[in-house]
């Protein structure tokens, strides 16, 4: 054994010997070096989930151990080896991530993991369209092509997909579940010899459910007495707040966004493989005001008048838009740390545009424009005529239908709708297009 091989086995051993023996002090300061979140503090912490810690641990020590041994600084500022060469079209194609990948929504759903979590994996994603679009990914032999062509902007059809697709998107997941649960294996084998992973993360980490439910389902009169106590109310500026600084340098965001692509980048063998980063999307127009509600706005700008379907204010739909912007752009900054692609949410804005909550009000004899982003809970809540006046309370059988609704349909609240996603998929596949065109890394 060559002498340099003989130093990687003796510190192997010693890591793993360290890391049993290991005084509290001494475990910290190897997690603090594998930017490794510690979930031992959590409540539903098993001993399977420390040793699934443990490994990952060591895999991050073991990766910057042969790293400086190697000098490969690869293409990112971290050493990253995924070269990003990206062929189109590939031929295998692993689709991680949260909500925005899954597309919980009312169309036909996809298998769940094999640990039985409900990921809400639907036919409608943008990554499944991306799956099924013979540029991206090559196509197994089908007879009706054409017809098949014809039917792919069908909401109702299921465009069939390679068996080399791989969707591990999971709805609720937060990178730590990323980390744990799909880099590692738990949800299902993880394919480290794909040619393209796409990956949409950061939503859950900033609890941007709750936010939702708090700043805009709980803000009208009319709807907050009855509907606050079920979805658990907090403050919205509060939480606005706390999600903006765990987008700062140094948050528990950042440590575990860290970790997550670093493991995913020792993870990955095929070194010719391509990663891309996606964005979020922007929910509201900032433009408008409400008639009657944002008068104390109207001086900061030339606003329209906002549709009667806009329940939220102006400040508050700033701040959305500037969390948002944040996010993405802390998202851009470690993507091509790692030396991945970051796919520009300029195009993905502008695909949106006309189509947000809150757009102008038609023109005389106009039609209202378009949501491409759903907002069925509140809808479903008024058809039964569940949303009391300010003085009243909600009778039984709608609060029972609500926090059902508040399992499962809310899932669907605030992501793209079909045409939404065939937004998403068109951002993604023109800037992997660009990428394989020009053999450019970074952000496209």
């Amino acid at each position: 054994m060559a002498p340099v091989m003989w130093k990687y086995a003796a510190c192997t051993a010693a890591l793993f010997s360290s890391l049993a023996l290991a005084r509290p002090a001494e475990q910290q300061a190897v997690e603090d070096a594998g930017t490794i979140p510690d979930q031992s503090s959590q409540d539903n912490s098993t001993a399977s989930d420390q040793t699934k810690q443990d490994i990952f641990r060591l895999t991050y020590q073991w990766h910057k151990l042969t790293e400086s041994q190697s000098g490969n600084n690869g293409k990112g500022t971290d050493g990253s080896k995924v070269s990003n060469n990206l062929k189109l079209p590939v031929k295998s194609y692993v689709a991680l991530g949260d909500s925005f990948t899954a597309n919980p929504t009312e169309y036909q759903k996809l298998p769940d993991p094999e640990n039985g979590f409900n990921c809400y994996r639907t036919t409608a994603s943008w990554a499944n369209k991306m799956a099924a679009d013979p540029e991206i990914m090559t196509q197994p032999k089908d007879p009706g092509s054409k017809a098949r062509k014809r039917a792919m902007d069908v909401a109702s059809y299921n465009p069939p997909t390679p068996p080399s697709f791989d969707m591990m998107a999971c709805t609720g997941y937060t990178s730590v579940d990323m980390l744990q649960k799909q880099i590692s294996g738990e949800d299902g084998d993880f394919n480290a010899e794909a040619d393209l992973y796409t990956i949409t993360v950061g939503g859950n980490d900033l609890d941007f459910g709750q936010i939702v439910k708090t700043c805009v389902y709980n803000l009208d009169p009319s709807i907050a007495s009855a509907l606050y106590s079920m979805f658990g109310g907090d403050n919205c500026e509060g939480m606005l707040e706390k999600a903006s600084k765990l987008l700062d340098e140094g948050s528990d965001f950042a440590k575990n966004l860290d970790a997550l692509l670093q493991n995913l980048d020792v993870k990955i063998t095929n070194r010719e493989a391509t990663v891309a980063v996606v964005p979020y999307m922007q929910f509201y127009n900032i433009d408008t005001i409400r008639f009657g509600m944002d008068e104390g706005e109207a001086g900061k700008g030339d606003h329209e008048t906002a549709d009667s379907t806009c329940r939220t204010p102006l400040a508050r739909r700033q701040k959305f838009f500037e969390l948002t912007n944040k996010l993405n752009t802390f998202l851009k900054g470690i993507a091509e740390k790692y030396g991945f692609i970051f796919v520009d949410d300029g195009p993905l804005q502008a695909g949106f545009d006309g189509h947000r909550f809150c757009e102008p009000l038609p023109a005389a004899g106009g039609e209202a424009a378009e949501v491409w982003i759903n907002d069925s809970m509140l809808e479903q809540l008024m058809k039964k005529d569940c949303v009391p006046a300010a003085d009243e309370n909600i009778n039984a059988e709608c609060a029972s239908e609500a926090k059902e609704w508040d399992n499962n349909v809310a899932n669907t609240v605030f992501h793209p709708n079909y045409p939404g996603t065939s937004v998403y998929k068109d951002t993604v596949k023109n800037a992997l297009k660009k990428i394989a065109s020009s053999a450019l890394a970074g952000t496209v």
